[in-house]
């Protein structure tokens, strides 16, 4: 199966590609194998870096944008990306000024450690209610599947941002 990517290399400059791979988990693991921390993982041929841009006038956050969102942190946290740099990482990403700065601004909180959904409270237009228990779920999901459990909760920052 083919899949393109998004990865950060050594220097953390960004790189992007195809790969083929059995399936998003062999992909992410060959990535790994080259000395790529992988951010986004996608089936198919990549399309052309060129993206149609448009104004973003209101400041709203497109449905297609969080889920976006949500796909892209759980395989960066599933990765073994700490969630501040997972953040930092996708508001590089996100094409959306509005969700970029929030995105930064929760990063921020994250590191200073503040709760994920706490931080996500701050801006109520972009993260509802039911968005924030769904990104927990995930979380906890990830969590509850690591092979490196133990060792996560041996340190109370990873939890920390699970706790409301």
């Amino acid at each position: 199966m083919k899949f393109s990517y998004t990865a950060l290399d050594s220097t953390g400059k960004r790189v992007y590609g195809e790969t083929e791979a059995e399936n998003e988990r062999a992909a992410v693991k060959l990535l790994r194998g080259q000395e790529l921390m992988p951010i986004r993982v996608n089936t198919g041929q990549m399309v052309s870096k060129t993206r149609i841009r448009t104004k973003n006038i209101l400041g709203r956050v497109s449905l297609i944008e969080k889920t976006t969102f949500i796909k892209n942190l759980a395989v960066m946290l599933k990765s073994g990306f700490p969630v501040s740099r997972a953040l930092n990482a996708l508001a590089q990403d996100t094409q959306n000024p509005t969700f970029s700065a929030a995105l930064s601004d929760i990063a921020s909180q994250v590191e200073a450690g503040q709760p994920l959904a706490n931080a996500m409270q701050k801006y109520p237009k972009i993260f509802s209610n039911i968005l924030r228990v769904i990104l927990r779920r995930v979380c906890l999901i990830l969590l509850s599947n690591s092979k490196r459990i133990m060792s996560l909760f041996a340190k109370p920052r990873v939890l920390w941002f699970i706790r409301q």
